[in-house]
């Protein structure tokens, strides 16, 4: 697995701050254990895992990312994921991820300024359906891995779903705000969604206001 990282070596850092907001980026170096595609025991660095299973992979970021983000969880901090956000957040708690999604769906981007898009079904009742309602609401996708609700981590809940049975959103209905979506809500080049998803930034703010 990840190195293991002192539990308080970030704890100086986490005080200064009210949320930890876990950005997207490159695929989560494939280590032992976090993807259910990827053989036991790989090579992280070995040529051909990366081509058949298409990573780009960071492991500095991962070394550091991963203990802080389990560290804000021991603090029960708010934890917003986005993308490569919401796959970190979901093996620091203890999760699983599928390496190279193969499904019906597609999820990778068409280029760097073109997003691919599918809708989303909100869970009834979930903090994603109080921002978003519970119909079908369509959003970008730009990213090849991902989860299903079964490999998601203890106490974590699938509360958006793409038409595959790919998790789009998670949350976990125990903590005031552990959240984190596929998709990319950042993104001012599609305004439209931009201008709608401003609404998870603001729920999210309003969170650490409350800390």
């Amino acid at each position: 697995m990840f190195p293991e990282v002192e539990s308080g070596r970030f704890d100086e850092a986490l005080e200064r701050i009210d949320g930890l907001l876990l950005t997207g980026g490159y695929d989560l170096s494939p280590v032992e254990g976090i993807y259910v595609d990827v053989p036991p025991s790989p090579d992280p660095e070995d040529p051909r895992l990366k081509e058949k299973f298409r990573l780009d992979t960071e492991p500095e970021r991962d070394a550091y990312e991963l203990p802080l983000a389990r560290r804000a969880l021991d603090l029960d901090m708010p934890v917003f994921g986005i993308c490569r956000g919401f796959q970190l957040l979901n093996v620091a708690a203890g999760g699983r991820l599928i390496a190279d999604l193969k499904t019906d769906i597609r999820h990778r981007a068409f280029s760097d300024l073109v997003s691919s898009s599918h809708p989303i079904a909100p869970a009834v009742g979930s903090q994603m359906a109080e921002i978003y309602g519970e119909k079908d609401v369509p959003i970008n996708s730009r990213h090849h891995q991902g989860a299903t609700p079964d490999l998601l981590a203890p106490g974590l809940e699938a509360t958006a779903l793409a038409p595959d049975g790919i998790v789009e959103a998670m949350e976990d209905p125990k903590r005031p705000w552990r959240f984190a979506v596929q998709w990319h809500p950042e993104r001012p080049e599609e305004a439209a969604l931009y201008e709608r998803d401003r609404a998870l930034f603001r729920a999210f703010i309003e969170q650490t206001r409350k800390r």
